[in-house]
């Protein structure tokens, strides 16, 4: 059994995520940019729902998230791809979404994009409060 705390239940995919960057002492040491533009190539913008830079380096994660109803296909991993290739200033590409296709898990996979599904996201979020409990006997 997953124990959700009640307080997140019903927040927004994004706003989880925000939470996360907020509370999980991993990101300790980043600032967080929301709704950050970053320029790649023939100056396109690209949005990013956030952009974490670490305090004592250059190195910078844009964070995209999509809250769509369906699942996330192999395409969207690709365009992800584009982008990080394409950004000068982005480290890391981090895509969440609700759900991956299984050809979109096994892209990401190969390309190296790392991606987190909104039940991941929450097994994380019930872990940042010590309430993680996955197997109940």
């Amino acid at each position: 059994m997953v124990i959700i705390d009640y307080d997140l239940l019903g927040l927004e995919l994004r706003d989880k995520v925000f939470y996360l960057l907020n509370h999980h002492q991993d990101y300790k040491g980043f600032t967080i940019s929301e709704n950050q533009y970053v320029c790649g190539h023939l100056d396109k913008k690209y949005l990013f729902d956030f952009i974490l830079k670490h305090e004592n380096s250059s190195y910078k994660i844009g964070i995209i998230v999509k809250d769509w109803r369906r699942s996330i296909d192999y395409r969207t991993i690709l365009k992800v791809e584009k982008i990080l290739k394409t950004t000068k200033n982005i480290t890391k590409v981090l895509l969440v979404g609700r759900y991956f296709s299984d050809f979109a898990q096994l892209w990401a996979e190969r390309l190296n994009i790392p991606i987190l599904s909104s039940g991941e996201l929450d097994v994380i979020l019930n872990s940042i409060g010590g309430e993680f409990d996955l197997f109940d006997a």
